[in-house]
Parts: structure tokens; sequence; C-alpha cells
């Protein structure tokens, strides 16, 4: 009876207020405490007439934490509390159970305004559920209501997958790790993908980052090469950036979203352990580089037609036309170049050993003179000297020549002695 004339004098809208305020905070009491209880006459309540309003009415999974800032006007004038807690609800937004989080402010507040702002983790919303907020407020340090804020849930893309080929961090030496990651989309990718190679003292996905956070490397990914959620990169740690390592601790490569901004957002978190592993650079050994001595060539016997110089052949003397007795001395009739040629006519010519007999018989009076057979002789060799000098033979030939006539001057000598003997 008591129910109904309850629900007759505040109307449906205020029993549902009521139950969901007794639900929202198990700290403060359910209903306003009377001076002298007694069932037949419960305390009067008084609804009041307060309005909330929030800066959002989103709760995002993708955001690293989700800031709703609820502002409470038009209090009552003994308000002490002002207290907006997150439940979860029923499909029509009906908070149930206790409260997931609770921001407590307490007055007195200025003007009958208040305020309260909430940062609740994406991570902490499940995309399967409904949640609401209710905005309770206390009046002389008692309970005295709460108003109802259904919450939409914004579900982001699905959870990044990072790969790491392999995953192995040598900490005396450098290291090149290859990064892969696919589901990189949603609201933060616009900001790009900071990957880092992390200590997990410093930094874990999930853990909101703060400036000035020391990685042991890093590296960003713009917007522009992450195609379809997908993008690929390298991560060097130096050689000394590696020495400084600390390995009694465990490192990770983390992904998060890039920029100021986009560290608001917890949709690209994720990481990948690393093993660490000592082992100092291979140093090869370096050749001494001597420089390079071209062998001296090896001599030559014989005419090498590229290397050698080219010498010209000595010219060969002219063979001159022979009679029938210059067999004996046709090589060695050579003139000085000085003499003149002299016509020969062929009924004046004669052997040539008969001529020389003749020249160098002694006579009566002396030795041999002269004679005309001698200057018939010479006429013979008129032409045989014009051949020589006209072939342009080099002194080389003419000193040879001179040789082969003394030679041959002599073998005369010796037949003429012989004959005479005889």
């Amino acid at each position: 009876m008591a129910n109904s004339s309850r629900a007759r004098r505040y109307g449906s809208a205020g029993a549902s207020v009521l139950l969901a305020a007794s639900l929202s905070l198990g700290a403060l009491p359910s209903v306003a405490a009377a001076n002298t209880p007694n069932p037949d006459n419960p305390p009067v309540i008084t609804v009041y007439n307060y309005k909330v309003e929030t800066n959002t009415r989103e709760l995002k999974t993708a955001l690293r934490l989700n800031k709703i800032t609820f502002k409470a006007t038009n209090l009552p004038a003994k308000t002490t509390a002002f207290s907006p807690a997150l439940h979860e609800a029923n499909h029509r937004g009906f908070p149930f159970l206790n409260p997931i989080q609770t921001v407590h402010v307490a007055g007195p507040f200025k003007d009958g305004t208040a305020t309260a702002t909430h940062y609740v983790p994406g991570s902490l919303i499940d995309p399967a559920k409904n949640y609401s907020f209710v905005a309770n407020i206390a009046v002389d340090g008692y309970y005295s209501g709460g108003q109802v804020l259904r919450m939409d849930v914004v579900k982001d893309s699905a959870a990044p997958v990072l790969q790491v080929d392999s995953p192995r961090l040598n900490t005396k030496g450098e290291t090149v790790l290859k990064v892969r990651g696919t589901g990189y989309t949603g609201e933060a990718t616009p900001h790009g993908v900071r990957v880092v190679v992390s200590d997990t003292n410093v930094w874990v996905p999930g853990r909101f980052p703060q400036q000035g956070m020391r990685f042991a490397a890093q590296v960003t990914v713009p917007a522009s090469q992450i195609h379809n959620g997908a993008f690929e990169t390298e991560v060097k740690v130096p050689a000394d950036v590696a020495a400084t390592l600390n390995t009694s601790h465990k490192y990770i490569v983390g992904t998060m979203a890039a920029g100021v901004e986009g560290a608001e957002y917890g949709s690209f978190d994720a990481q990948k352990p690393l093993e660490l592993f000592a082992q100092e650079p291979v140093v090869s050994a370096v050749p001494t580089y001597a420089p390079t001595v071209a062998p001296l060539p090896e001599a030559t016997v014989g005419v090498n037609p590229t290397d050698a110089p080219t010498v010209p052949a000595l010219p060969e003397a002219p063979v001159a036309d022979k009679t029938p007795n210059a067999d004996k001395l046709e090589d060695a009739t050579v003139a000085h170049p000085k003499s003149k040629p002299a016509q020969s006519k062929p009924a004046q010519e004669a052997p040539v050993t008969a001529a020389r007999s003749a020249m160098d018989t002694p006579t009566k009076d002396g030795p041999a003179k002269d004679s005309p057979a001698k200057d018939h002789l010479a006429q013979e060799s008129s032409p045989k000297k014009a051949t020589l000098a006209n072939t342009g033979a080099s002194s080389v030939g003419v000193i040879v020549g001179i040789g082969i006539v003394a030679i041959c001057a002599g073998l005369g000598l010796s037949v003429l002695r012989s004959r005479r003997s005889a």
C-alpha cells in the first residue's frame, strides 16, 4: 500500500530514479534517514530537479582514456556531494549491479553548480555490453537521488597484430628488428604508428605514454605508409645503446598511436617480447693491402710483333746481269760511288778475267800501268755503279761491298801467280 501511494506521489519516473539511485552508490544510504523511523509514516523524500550535462554520450574502445565531464546545475542549496558513477546496464540502459567506477566531488557548490570528470579506459569497455552513468547527489549528507545517462558503446577496429622477425636483442652489438603490423585501422590511423623498443618498467601497452619517456629505440610510421591497416618498418638499436640496457629487465617491441593527440588512443597498443642475448660483434681480419707491382716482362727471344720495336730490314744489293765469265768476279765488281757511269757497247765487252789479266801483267819498264783494257773494264762496271747508287743503299751495304771486293781481288792475284808459276 505504501509502495502504491509512493508511486502515485512521485510518479513512475520518480520511482525509477529512486531505484536507480539506490543501486548506484553503496557508500551512501539508499534513502534519507528519518529522525523517528516509522513504517506507517515513511519519511518524505524530495526529488530535486537538477540538470546534468556531459561532453559526450559515447564510450570508445579505441581511446586509451575516455574523458567524460559531467556538469550539474540547479543543485539544492545544501548539496554536499556530487558523485556520478558508471554502471553496467540492461538493453534499455537501466543500471544494475555495483558501480564500476565512481568520481566523488564534495561541496559546497557555488551557485548550485558542480563538475566532475571521469577517465574511463577503453580497455575497460566490453563492446558486447551496455553502460550508463548515474549522477548521484547528497543533500545535508544524505543521498537525495540521481539521474541516469545512457552511454553508447563505440567499437573500434579489431585488435592489431604485431609481428617481429627474429625477436632477439643483442646487448653487446647492434640489432636491427624488422617489424610488421596488420589491423592498424580506425580513429587512430590518421596519427600514424609509433614503434618502440621499451623496457617494461618504462612502458607497456595499456599504459598512457608520457612525454620524455626514454626508449631504447623508436621510429614513427606515418599514416601515408599504412595501407589497409598494414605497415612494415625497421627499428635499429645501436651498439652503444644496447650496452646500457639492464639485462635483469624485460624488453618488448611495442606499438602505439603516434603524436600527442594520438596518445589518447589505445587501439594501437600491442607488444612482442624480446629475448636478450650477448654476442660480441664478429670482426673479420682486415687484409693488409700492399701496392700492386706488375711483374717485370720476360726477355723476348725473337721478334715480338706487339712489344718489340720494328726494325726495317737492310736493303739487299741489286744483282746485275751476269756475263758468261762473271761467276768468278761478278760479286766483286763494285765501283766507288764517285765513279761516273759510262756507256758500254756490246762489241767492246770482254771477259772479265782477260781484262783483269791484261791490266795486272807487268811490263819490262816496271809494274803494270793503266791501259786501254783497264779503261774498258771501268766502262764495263759503270752501269753497275749507277745501279748501286740509284738504289740508295745504306753505308752498311757499301762497307760490305768493299769487303767482298777485297776478297775477290785477293783470289784474282792468287790465280795470276799460279799461272805465272806454271
